[in-house]
């Protein structure tokens, strides 16, 4: 299975909720695709002016196709997260993010050709970024990281991604079936 493949697969899943752009580059750097996703819940009295709450989730998802991952990957995307996605996606240059906002997953899903060495996987396990606003009034944010690894068929992430194993799995299988 080719790395292409299982993009294809993984986006079809996205398609349904969220935006896709195909190919994207940010700040300099080439994805193989972007996804961004926008929720907004409120809750009203009889009429819609008379608002008791309203709270805003975000997701942006940028995929990515290596033949392995690597130590500079993942401080590049660090990097990216604090320096540039958080500033520009969560708080749009502002000092805290709006003011209904609830939370934002900063999500990078990268596809390995190669088998994940373990040295790798600490790092993946390990791989944090996270934020709050205003004693969490105003929101948090949070980065998923999940690595593919398609020649061994595993999926990793970090602690905050781990939900989402299934899910890659699942490809796994379909793909597998066909």
């Amino acid at each position: 299975m080719t790395s292409s493949e299982f993009l294809e697969k993984v986006l079809k899943k996205y398609e349904g909720a969220f935006d896709i752009e195909i190919p994207h580059t940010y700040h300099d750097r080439k994805f193989s695709a972007y996804a961004r996703f926008a929720s907004t819940s409120e809750k009203y009295v009889l009429v819609s002016s008379a608002k008791l709450w309203k709270t805003e989730s975000f997701e942006h998802v940028f995929f990515s196709e290596n033949a392995d991952i690597t130590d500079e990957f993942l401080n590049d995307m660090h990097e990216l997260m604090s320096l540039y996605m958080e500033p520009e996606l969560v708080r749009a240059g502002k000092k805290y993010p709006e003011k209904d906002h609830m939370m934002t997953f900063l999500s990078s899903v990268v596809i390995c050709k190669k088998r994940v060495s373990p040295e790798m996987k600490k790092r993946i396990k390990t791989f944090n970024f996270e934020k709050g606003y205003l004693l969490s009034f105003r929101g948090r944010c949070e980065a998923h990281l999940i690595v593919v690894d398609l020649e061994d068929k595993c999926i990793y992430t970090n602690r905050y991604a781990s939900y989402m194993q299934k899910m890659y799995r699942d490809i796994f299988n379909e793909i597998d079936a066909d």
